[in-house]
């Protein structure tokens, strides 16, 4: 084995990309499934369109989880292969559509389990994708390490620990962009 040098990485952060095949039949079945916007959808900060709040506090999953799900199978199955040690099992999901000036300010999904982030109606001439923030600064000059994944299109699904901070940036365009997000559960 090589000598690595002086230096070791102590941590190291998983982030799980899955493309969709077939993403043309599948955006068409999880945008028909998705409900109309109605000013029910407007976030608390009123800078986004979601259904989180209506859908998280009572625990209850959308309507259209199981479509969803259905057209991630392939993807999650992977997801289990590449170490997921059970069955991933759903907590929580929501979409969020953001239309010009919408944005989604730093936040995590909590301490256990995976989170995911899938990608409807995103152009990425236009569009940013998720920013991840470490949970650590620079140790040489401060501030905050972000990640921003390269070449995301719509289908790609990112799976990364709900713990990680990561936001949306203020969308720039006049095209919706729409994404769904999902919690997956931890240990018990």
């Amino acid at each position: 084995m090589a000598d690595s040098g002086p230096m070791d990485a102590m941590f190291s952060i998983p982030l799980f990309r899955f493309e969709q095949a077939d993403w043309k039949d599948k955006k068409s079945r999880i945008l028909r499934a998705l409900p109309k916007l109605t000013d029910n959808h407007v976030s608390l900060d009123k800078d986004s369109n979601t259904d989180y709040y209506l859908n998280n506090t009572g625990k209850s999953l959308p309507a259209y989880t199981s479509t969803v799900m259905e057209c991630l199978s392939d993807s999650m199955d992977e997801f289990c292969a590449a170490g997921f040690p059970a069955d991933p099992e759903v907590t929580a999901m929501w979409f969020e559509t953001s239309y010009k000036s919408n944005y989604h300010g730093a936040h995590n999904h909590g301490s256990l389990g995976f989170s995911a982030v899938l990608f409807v109606e995103f152009d990425p001439e236009v569009h940013t994708p998720t920013r991840f923030i470490a949970p650590f600064q620079n140790f040489y000059a401060g501030g905050l390490i972000d990640y921003w994944p390269k070449n995301v299109t719509e289908g790609t699904l990112l799976i990364f620990p709900s713990v990680i901070l990561h936001d949306i940036q203020p969308n720039q365009s006049d095209k919706a962009r729409t994404v769904i997000a999902f919690n997956i559960a931890g240990e018990k």
